[in-house]
């Protein structure tokens, strides 16, 4: 799969095949519903040791790009966007979760928290403390450290590994920006490696048989999820802010939407609740779509802002011969947000 990644990048970089595509397709082809050459079930370590892996790596390098300066001037909106926005479609999907698939309102609400996405289970407000408490700490205390280090010391301590990795990702590029410089290029390779090899195992799962499981009214969900619940959700929370209008319908098609979905699914299906396996059957199906939705959208969507320049998308003139462009990448890399964004 890599070799085909790599063979085919200049196409996926300028039109709507992606490189994620692929991983998710070739992992649902090796799987038990065609060629059968892996065999991978929802309960399989292997599952959520590659996708808490790939989260944890995501976080640490997208940590990297916040600017505390740009945060303290400009707060205003991502609070608006936990406090207005998250609490829309976590209701919203609870709702539609509740009367279209008719599941019991406790496992209604854990299925409106993935479009959210939350990166926690279930638990108490106690346990919650405990691990939120110690997994911001080791971020700001160990800014230098590695990620597999964080990693360990995280799991030995059942701190949350997440907020850790972001929060040592931030203080990093805050306090040591020679050092974010210098681990920047490897650190979004690892990540991307690691992504690609969750999105792969996670593909194994995608049988005929898990999308013959939904009912029509969970169908109904997943497409009302993606195209209505998650987008209206931004939009309101856009009201009055200063971007244009295209720039506010471009944000609500792509965002917030990340990696954690697929982390989050699995903690629902490892909870032992009742109608657990009928949740998380409904989470994956709605990941898979939102995977082959967005990440074949996101070129045309970059060419309708003229801004190939910016993500990196090669013009037909040097026909995906240049090197991508630098500065501005990373941040507006729609690819790479609408996957592995946080």
């Amino acid at each position: 799969m890599v070799l085909v990644a790599v063979l085919s990048s200049g196409l996926t970089a300028r039109t709507v095949l992606s490189t994620s595509f692929l991983f998710l397709v070739g992992g649902a082809l090796v799987s038990n519903g065609f060629l059968g050459l892996i065999h991978i079930t929802p309960d399989s370590e292997i599952l959520s040791v590659t996708t808490g892996l790939a989260l944890f790596a995501l976080l640490f390098t997208d940590g990297q790009h916040v600017s505390f300066t740009k945060l303290r001037a400009n707060w205003r909106n991502p609070a608006r966007a936990l406090g207005l926005r998250m609490p829309l479609a976590f209701v919203f999907m609870a709702l539609v979760t509740h009367y279209l698939v008719g599941l019991d309102w406790t496992t209604s609400f854990l299925v409106g928290a993935m479009p959210a996405p939350i990166n926690d289970d279930e638990a108490s407000n106690g346990k919650i403390a405990l691990e939120l408490a110690p997994g911001l700490v080791f971020g700001i205390l160990l800014p230098l450290a590695t990620a597999i280090t964080l990693s360990g010391l995280c799991h030995l301590t059942h701190a949350n590994p997440y907020l850790a990795a972001f929060s040592a990702g931030a203080v990093l590029a805050a306090t040591a920006p020679e050092a974010k410089e210098a681990f920047e290029p490897l650190g979004e390779a690892l990540a991307e490696l690691a992504k690609f090899a969750a999105l792969l195992v996670f593909g194994a799962l995608l049988t005929p048989h898990l999308f013959a499981d939904p009912s029509w009214g969970g169908y109904v969900a997943v497409v009302l999820a993606i195209v209505l619940i998650r987008p209206v959700s931004l939009l309101i929370f856009l009201i009055g802010t200063q971007f244009d209008r295209r720039e506010k319908l471009t944000a609500a098609l792509f965002g917030p939407k990340g990696f954690a979905s697929v982390v989050y699914g699995l903690l629902v299906l490892q909870s032992g609740i009742p109608h657990a396996r009928e949740a998380y059957t409904l989470i994956a199906v709605c990941i898979a779509f939102s995977i082959v939705a967005h990440s074949s959208t996101d070129v045309p969507i970059a060419r309708m802002f003229d801004v190939e320049d910016l993500v990196g998308i090669p013009d037909d003139e040097n026909d995906g011969n240049a090197p991508p462009a630098t500065g501005m990448a990373t941040v507006t890399n729609p690819r790479k947000h609408v996957i592995g964004g946080t």
